[in-house]
């Protein structure tokens, strides 16, 4: 037997109280077990002509003195604690989504898409900008946006790690990619990425995964999704259409990938009811996209074709020549050795154009999710031999750039290299060294456009931020993301024209912002009264005589005239003055419209000249503004009303939603709360009238809390604000609570105990009998005993308010027996589990000794695993290897659990529970027991809403036979 010495070593005190294939074999998920490291630390930058930590200091200095009716440090702002009332992007299993109403959906305000899809320019009407780009390629992304199904805040949270994708321009249609057996199979994308790509024109598609069966998949599920009435309908088609119309986004991905078993086979009639299934919901929703993966064919069978055939052209067009999807998304290996000779994005089109389908609603799937860039790619069998592509392209898990990456500017290289191009400049010719190098998609795709009417505000927003600004001020350092509250970034990432002399280069910048958390950003050397041009964005943008044009830009290094370039539909250039030079101050920069009116501007460019040399500038843009203003109204907020709070266990933090009324739909709604001090400390802000604050920590001691909404337009004029207050539970006097690193040891063995009292205890008081230290003070408390024995163990919890005990009695047993250490009574016992998902992933896999292997059990939780010793031992502590010791996402870390005991293996005690567990790896240490049973209890398998446990190793420690 295995000994271990927990008073050398102390694992974790834990806090008491083919397409698509998975990520994750357990629970079968498409989107989970990715995590991400963007650090704040990325704010500083050393790289030249970059703002250095001091720099920042004095920005951050001079805005808190600046704006004095805002506190800018939240404390505690930035924790990272998952509300349990945190309103969730939904998902379901096909059974569950029949059950789903609108009416009792008590996240529906918070998941419905507010942003209308806006229109975007002809395509034809576009301009290409280097030789290769064509009209007809579209391009679908089928994206990870949030890292699992589950736990996903519909408009963000308070962290600024997210995937703030901002390469709209190139893609036609979003696949918001999820789905796994241990959470859900259907996903509806979260409303902040449908907000996202509606404001840049692009439709936003939801998720219904079917998995193999390695990854937990059921034919019951498939028989589910495809169950037809008597009537003819089928209820699952119109719960989906219901729920995107319902929400606001705009169809759905079919992914069916269930090949069935030997007693459940997947047949033709599978095929059959699945043609049936799309073509209903088409004939229900001709409005909603609906698009199929190239997976199951006609005959039943789980043969991915990776091209257009006769075993799949039925899901596109039927027998009788209708239509039943829209699009079909082709497997990957077209590209690879095997398959090439067959050139089968060639023969695909041919197939289409005979069947009178568009071949580009064909997309070629490119895998991107291992290798991002680096995936070779015969682009040879995509392009034609005279220019243009056979289809279009599908690209699986683009996400990789921003999964991949460590910083936020390393995202942001890996996103502009992936969709445009190696060089940064879509107007580039770029050079490959082999045949499969990435090409970027600007080589085959000119830009999209949404700018289209007015009113045209973009404040170069990426959705996410290391602190918020407004007008250019830092009113808060809380980390956020929302992506609802993102703008219409540039189209052309970047074009720039330098005069003799200057060298010039673009990205975004996190370290200052005129309004949110992100601003654009050109640094390099200029000489004096040369000019450089940037060409920022694409456009179709009808003008009137009311139109009102400014830029908001700083400058460090030089003064600068910024003027626009504007390109007309006639194809003249009008250049307008601006009315002042840039300096290092936020600027707002007039200029006059009346040459405009009745015209329509197709592009907007900026002439930049600096007054003078200089080899270090830094020039930001912080807003473009082109409006009406007569258009833009201010709002009334009323009725703010606190919906639902609650409070952790030591009511320290709380999860709050809110919701108010307002006479006309503001902008931006701006959340504060109001300090004794009656400043504001900013808490978020919301493009809806409902916003949901995370994790609010608790700064006074009145047990009250006031929120103000404040309504703000697109010109960052506030409207009438409204208040609501908010009663947090009296929790003055402390808990006590305390756990030990071992309870059963030798005599002269280190124990050490530690107190798990609530925060706001000030002092720790211990009583331990037979100790060589009875009495001590302090959070821990290191003792040894030196005679044989069971002593009890207290402590008191106080503070000014008051105090409160814990107090076990046999809680430490010396014994000369336990010193060689404690053994490790479990490994290789006996198994009994409630479910599991596969033999892979069996019971067994739980006291095996190896750490890559697991037991899985999907399904409502909760879930159990009994260990049977053999015989009764004595057993006095347990550890559990989650989610993360397994090389998983933290995120799937067990969060409630509880250990229980029994001789017999009927009747069972609890002697150890967990309520907040976020370690991948657990110790608990309790009063020692005999047992031959050993039960864990998974009550909460993940942080967030996955039902699915992953248990890595249960290992028992004790004694290996019993102490009388």
């Amino acid at each position: 037997m295995r000994k271990k010495e927990y008073g050398k070593k102390v694992i974790s005190v834990i806090l008491a109280a083919s397409m698509m294939f998975s990520l994750a074999a357990c629970g079968g998920g498409q989107a989970q077990d990715t995590q991400q490291a963007v650090s704040q630390e990325t704010v500083q930058q050393t790289e030249a002509g970059t703002e250095t930590p001091a720099d920042q200091e004095s920005d951050t200095q001079q805005a808190a003195e600046t704006a004095d009716k805002y506190s800018v440090t939240e404390e505690n702002g930035n924790k990272e604690l998952t509300m349990a009332r945190q309103p969730e992007a939904s998902y379901w299993f096909p059974a569950q989504l029949l059950e789903w109403n609108a009416a009792d959906d008590e996240d529906l305000i918070f998941n419905v898409s507010t942003v209308p899809l806006a229109k975007r320019a002809d395509i034809a009407s576009l301009e290409t900008v280097n030789a290769t780009q064509n009209k007809d390629t579209q391009i679908m992304a089928i994206s990870i946006m949030n890292g699992s199904t589950s736990g996903n805040s519909p408009h963000g949270l308070n962290k600024a790690e997210t995937n703030a994708f901002s390469y709209w321009q190139y893609v036609d249609l979003l696949v918001y990619w999820g789905g796994s057996s241990g959470e859900g199979l259907i996903v509806a994308p979260s409303a902040d990425v449908v907000d996202a790509g509606h404001k840049n024109g692009v439709k936003v598609i939801g998720t219904v995964f079917m998995p193999q069966a390695a990854h937990g998949g059921k034919m019951e599920w498939l028989d589910d999704l495809l169950q037809q009435a008597d009537d003819g309908s089928y209820p699952v088609v119109d719960k989906l259409i219901e729920v995107a119309k319902t929400y606001g986004f705009d169809g759905w991905f079919i992914n069916q990938e269930t090949e069935g078993t030997d007693s459940e086979p997947l047949t033709r009639e599978h095929a059959a009811q699945m043609q049936g299934f799309l073509s209903y919901y088409k004939e229900k929703a001709p409005d909603l996209e609906l698009v199929y993966y190239d997976s199951m064919t006609v005959d039943g069978e789980m043969d991915w074709q990776n091209a257009l055939t006769d075993k799949n052209v039925a899901y596109l067009k039927n027998e009788e020549g209708a239509s039943v999807a829209d699009a079909m998304f082709l497997n990957f290996w077209w590209t690879t050795d095997t398959l090439a000779p067959d050139e089968l994005l060639k023969s695909s089109a041919v197939l289409a154009e005979e069947q009178q389908i568009n071949p580009y609603d064909l997309y070629a799937g490119i895998d991107l999710q291992s290798n991002g860039y680096d995936t070779p790619i015969k682009w040879n069998l995509f392009e034609k031999p005279d220019g243009g592509t056979y289809t279009s392209l599908g690209l699986y898990c683009p996400s990789w750039s921003y999964f991949s990456s460590q910083m936020i500017q390393d995202f942001w290289k890996k996103e502009n290299k992936l969709w445009v191009n190696s060089k940064g400049d879509p107007s580039a010719e770029t050079e490959f060294s082999g045949d499969t190098d990435w090409r970027g998609i600007s080589t085959y795709v000119v830009e999209r456009t949404a700018l289209t009417s007015l009113p045209f505000v973009t404040n170069f927003s990426t959705g996410n931020g290391y602190g918020f600004y407004k007008n250019g001020e830092l009113i808060s350092m809380l980390d956020w993301n929302n992506r609802s509250i993102s703008d219409v970034l540039p189209t052309y990432r970047y074009i720039i024209e330098d005069g003799e002399g200057n060298k010039l280069s673009a990205d975004l910048d996190v370290g200052d912002a005129y309004y949110g958390g992100t601003s654009l950003i050109l640094r390099g050397s200029v000489k004096q009264g040369v000019s450089s041009v940037i060409k920022m964005y694409s456009a179709d943008l009808p003008v009137s005589d009311k139109m009102t044009f400014t830029t908001t830009a700083r400058a460090k290094g030089a003064e600068v005239a910024l003027d626009a370039v504007l390109t007309l539909d006639d194809g003249s250039e009008l250049v307008l003055e601006g009315d002042k030079k840039v300096a290092d101050a936020w600027t707002t920069v007039t200029y006059q419209t009346s040459e405009l009116a009745g015209k329509t501007v197709k592009a907007i460019s900026y002439r930049l000249t600096s007054d003078a040399d200089s080899g270090s500038l830094q020039f930001r843009f912080g807003n473009i503004t082109m409006v009406e203003e007569e258009s833009v109204k201010t709002a009334a907020v009323s009725n703010v009303k606190v919906l639902d709070s609650e409070f952790d266990e030591d009511a320290m933090y709380a999860g709050v939603r809110l919701a108010w009324d307002s006479d006309v739909p503001a902008d931006y709604y701006e959340i504060y709360r109001i300090n004794q001090d009656q400043t504001k400390s900013l808490l978020g802000v919301s493009n809806t009238t409902s916003f949901y604050i995370n994790t609010l920590p608790r700064t006074d001691e009145t047990n009250k809390s006031t929120f103000e909404v404040i309504p703000v337009n697109a010109l960052l004029a506030e409207g009438t604000s409204a208040t609501v207050t908010m009663d947090w539970p009296d929790n003055s006097i402390p808990k006590a609570a305390f756990t030990a690193d071992v309870t059963l040891a030798a005599p002269g063995e280190t124990i050490t105990f530690q107190s798990l009292s609530s925060q706001n205890t000030q002092k720790v008081t211990w009583t331990l009998t037979g100790a060589d230290k009875e009495s001590a003070e302090g959070d821990t408390v290191s003792v040894t005993y030196a005679e044989e024995g069971v002593y009890a163990v207290s402590m008191k919890a106080e503070n000014e308010s008051g105090s409160s005990e814990a107090s076990e009695e046999g809680y430490i047993i010396i014994t000369e027996k336990a010193s060689e250490g404690l053994s490790l009574l479990s490994q290789g016992a006996g198994t009994e589990a409630d479910t599991y998902v596969n033999d892979n992933e069996a019971p067994q896999f739980a006291v095996d000794g190896d750490y890559t292997k697991k037991w899985c059990a999907t399904g409502s939780a909760p879930h159990e695993i009994t260990l049977d010793l053999g015989s009764v031992r004595t057993v006095s502590a347990v550890d559990v290897y989650h989610a993360e010791a397994g090389g998983e996402s933290k995120d799937m870390n067990t969060k409630s659990y509880a250990i229980l005991v029994s001789e017999d293996g009927a009747s069972f005690e609890q002697v150890w529970s967990v309520t907040r567990n976020t370690a991948g790896t657990t110790h608990d240490a309790f009063a020692p027991v005999k047992a031959q049973y050993v039960k864990l209890v998974v009550n909460k398998p993940t942080q967030g809403s996955d039902s699915a446990a992953r248990i890595y190793e249960v290992e028992v420690y004790g004694l290996e036979d019993t102490l009388e």
